[in-house]
């Protein structure tokens, strides 16, 4: 594909490519009608200007449907011209350089918003589904997909339930302006979830028979590599047929997205279980508080969670290697911490020390190992144990994590009007954006234990670097 082709004034490197992905290009010239900043050329960077970036553009429905047609937005009529997304309109990724460094390439995606011109008519028929676990935020999509599908003049919305198996099994419903009112305002998601029946043979051939001309799938990593194979496949039977993903995970592990909806919401309320347990901790002699978060690979709660308490003296992850015992290991240092203070608050995520992998529960395993370890020192403490997981899924949505909600829902349908399909909405620095699904594929976002996050954490808990103490980690055989 052309620059032109995607309304770019872009010198394009002609390298092959899949799609119209990973388009390796340069700044563009001078003349150009990109709009630039008043020109500052930084100190020791060869030539100024913009460093070479990689654009990564989502497929387009022209891809692979040479005759598809062009119509004039419906939203012409309702909306001021000047709100329309430019198609030369992009958002870099990385926005920190250094001036002292030769820049390398950058990565940059289209930025999401609504089109001068759309690729699907009225009389839209579109399918919404949610797989996987429940998290804040669910209905406030399905909600928000619903209604600015009807701004466009869709003609039917149907809410397809209890997941992909969903749609094979003829478990679908009508959504209707009326009846999605007020469902920002609950937990759970409205058209249930389950994990598995992925058919895609059988999701495809629904889809197809229904005459589906735009899908809106609502899931984490695995429900994003089911809508990519849907996706795929839709291309392979030459359908019109737009596949799009809102990313949906509580722990907030999706790759290259700022942050999914509802993981906002989960800390607020996590922080809210930490303060009850630092209350118990401190209305009890040699008490020790612990507070199992979610994060089975990724500890982003426990970490956001335990920084806003200001309250946890000891925070352990998946990404953090630690021990248990040995003169550095986590239950000395508890104990240090109850000599000091009389109380010990700990913050432990569900996949810290890959407990979980072997079929066991980290917050279940720490509790008995901390009774044993005091019980040896004939020390009489009060142990304290909180699991509010289930409590956090359920809930609504804090106000901000709301319109987090409404923004990628809106953002879905802005593209896929506009044409684009297997793509996600999501987040990159603070601008909503198109990413093609194969980045997000197979890939989850981890704590950078040597980025800033963690290291203000551990300046917030003092806790000590567990990883460095190798003499300490010598003396215990088995880890935790």
């Amino acid at each position: 594909m052309s620059a032109f082709a995607i309304g770019l004034p872009l010198k394009v490197d002609k390298q092959p490519h899949k799609w119209s992905r990973n388009l390796c290009c340069t700044a563009a010239t001078p003349n150009s009608n990109l709009r630039k900043p008043r020109p500052v050329t930084p100190p020791n960077v060869k030539g100024g200007g913009l460093p070479p970036f990689k654009l990564h553009v989502a497929p387009h429905l022209r891809d692979y449907l040479q005759a598809v047609q062009q119509y004039p937005s419906p939203l012409l009529r309702t909306r001021r011209h000047n709100t329309f997304v430019q198609p030369a309109d992009i958002i870099l990724r990385d926005i920190s350089l250094n001036v002292d460094q030769t820049p390398t390439q950058l990565d940059a995606f289209l930025k999401a918003g609504p089109r001068r011109n759309v690729y699907h008519a009225n009389g839209v028929r579109a399918a919404v589904v949610s797989c996987g676990g429940i998290c804040p935020g669910i209905n406030t999509v399905i909600k928000e997909i619903t209604l600015c599908l009807f701004r466009y003049g869709a003609s039917k919305v149907f809410g397809v339930r209890h997941g992909y198996r969903g749609f094979y099994n003829s478990h679908w419903q009508e959504l209707t302006e009326e009846s999605v009112v007020g469902l920002n305002k609950m937990g759970g998601s409205v058209l249930g979830s389950s994990r598995g029946g992925f058919d895609l043979e059988r999701i495809v051939d629904a889809i197809e028979t229904r005459r589906i001309d735009q899908v809106y799938v609502i899931g984490g990593d695995g429900t994003i590599m089911g809508c990519h194979k849907i996706f795929e496949e839709v291309v392979r039977r030459r359908l019109k047929t737009s596949v799009i993903s809102i990313p949906k995970t509580i722990d907030n592990d999706i790759a290259v997205i700022d942050r999914s909806f509802g993981f906002e919401t989960a800390v607020d309320e996590a922080q809210r279980a930490i303060n009850a347990a630092y209350t118990e901790a401190t209305s009890f002699p040699d008490c020790i508080a612990l507070v199992k978060l979610m994060g089975r690979n990724s500890g982003f709660i426990a970490c956001h969670a335990a920084l806003a308490s200001e309250e946890v003296d000891c925070c352990l992850i998946p990404e953090e290697e630690f021990v248990l015992h040995g003169s550095g290991g986590v239950l000395a240092y508890v104990e240090q911490k109850l000599n000091e203070k009389g109380h010990c608050v700990v913050v432990v995520a569900e996949g810290a020390g890959h407990i979980k992998d072997q079929g066991g529960d980290i917050g279940v395993h720490l509790m008995n190992e901390t009774k044993k370890y005091f019980a040896r020192k004939n020390r009489e403490i009060s142990l304290k144990y909180l699991d509010p997981t289930y409590q956090i899924r359920a809930i609504p949505t804090t106000t901000h994590d709301n319109i987090l909600c409404i923004l990628l829902a809106h953002a879905a349908v802005h593209g896929a009007y506009a044409g684009y399909t297997g793509f996600s909405s999501g987040l990159i620095n603070s601008r909503n954006v198109f990413i093609p699904l194969e980045m997000l594929v197979g890939i989850q976002k981890k704590v950078d234990t040597m980025q800033s996050d963690w290291q203000r954490l551990r300046m917030s808990t003092g806790q000590p670097d567990w990883f460095f103490q190798e003499d300490d980690m010598s003396t215990d055989g088995a880890g935790v």
